[in-house]
């Protein structure tokens, strides 16, 4: 039985927001809602396992089942901010929907740190796990437990 079960979610870190946007639509990617990352949403947040206050705009869209996630970090304190200052625009994660148990077994026989996580209002929580170095990128799991 396989540990990654579906692939959920495509995060891509931008540097504008809009200019994403446009460029998606330019091959037929939309209609895009918008949802940014506030501290009206957002709690709980964590960045290598500090306490942050980060905040980012935000972008959805679907291509068949998996979600396309567009975020331009508005500070400097998120790990978006980090991927966009070392890598520029791209992929800087994947969400899964995964076997829990067998997930966590991996991530914890392995070593993998979280990088960051949160609980946004209303959707629930997130995990960012640094996968980096055995996939090539990082893996998001969700807590779909509502306050």
């Amino acid at each position: 039985m396989a540990v990654i079960e579906k692939i959920l979610q495509l995060n891509i870190v931008v540097e504008d927001l809009e200019q994403a946007i446009k460029n998606f639509e330019a091959y037929g990617v939309g209609p895009w809602t918008r949802d940014d990352g506030t501290s009206q949403v957002l709690s709980r947040r964590r960045v290598n396992g500090k306490a942050r206050e980060y905040e980012f705009y935000a972008a959805f869209s679907v291509i068949g089942d998996v979600e396309i996630e567009l975020i331009q970090p508005a500070d400097e304190m998120s790990d978006y901010a980090r991927f966009l200052k070392e890598h520029g625009p791209g992929v800087h994660h994947i969400a899964v929907q995964a076997s829990q148990d067998g997930l966590s077994q991996v991530l914890e026989k392995r070593g993998v740190p979280v990088i960051q996580s949160g609980y946004w209002a209303g959707f629930g929580g997130y995990t960012y796990y640094d996968t980096q170095e055995d996939l090539g990128l990082i893996l998001e799991t969700y807590d779909l437990e509502k306050e």
